[in-house]
């Protein structure tokens, strides 16, 4: 579906809003055609199925589930309020970040296999000590790691800030942060750029970018 897009991106606002009728008319087909009970609408910029699902008689659940869509909040915030039957959000940050009384929402939390990622529960070949892949770590290296997304709801800037004092005291240490540098994020992960070779930290932390072995890499 065509979604709304920040408001520079002109050419894809216009073909948006000229298809908004027909999509909201065929989505609405579709929902009725499904005989479903419940629609369960995931991110805030889904405005064309809410409103689809608004006019039939099925149920809507509408889930906000992240703190990167920087418009429209207000507008997400209102049709919300207006079209869903629930509102759901991550978290209580999300819940804040769209400006929702704790009243309006159900916090429904990602649920995680807690024995999938249990260390206890995952095998390590000793080869695949993650010390052996980067230059600058030794086999006594203190190992720091972080997972997520690479955008600023992980603040991952505090945690460069941080280090500088724990190096007075640790100075063996090796800092290894695996998640997505988004497109969208760019301007972000140059920031952390920077901050890392200000602090002079090129040799502490390393960006991994997107990996699936995350049970192995916590273990």
């Amino acid at each position: 579906l065509l979604r709304p897009r920040s408001p520079s991106r002109i050419v894809e606002n216009a073909r948006y809003l000229s298809s908004f009728p027909r999509t909201v008319a065929r989505l609405t087909d579709e929902i009725q055609k499904s005989s479903c009970d419940i629609v369960h609408l995931n991110t805030p910029y889904n405005f064309s199925p809410a409103l689809a699902t608004h006019r039939t008689s099925q149920k809507l659940i509408w889930h906000f589930n992240d703190t990167l869509t920087p418009w429209p909040l207000p507008l997400a915030n209102r049709l919300a309020r207006r079209w869903a039957d629930k509102i759901a959000v991550d978290s209580p940050r999300v819940n804040k970040y769209f400006g929702f009384e704790l009243r309006e929402t159900t916090t429904l939390y990602p649920p995680v296999d807690g024995k999938r990622f249990d260390p206890k529960e995952v095998e390590i070949d000793p080869e695949d000590d993650l010390r052996k892949t980067i230059d600058s770590a030794t086999e006594n290296s203190l190992l720091v790691g972080a997972i997520g997304n690479v955008n600023p709801a992980k603040g991952y800037e505090h945690l460069l800030y941080a280090l500088p004092p724990v190096l007075d005291y640790f100075d063996d240490v090796i800092v290894l942060i695996v998640g997505s540098i988004l497109d969208s994020q760019r301007s972000y992960y140059t920031g952390l750029l920077d901050i890392r070779s200000r602090l002079e930290l090129e040799d502490c932390v390393h960006f991994l970018g997107f990996r699936e072995d995350i049970p192995e890499f916590l273990a």
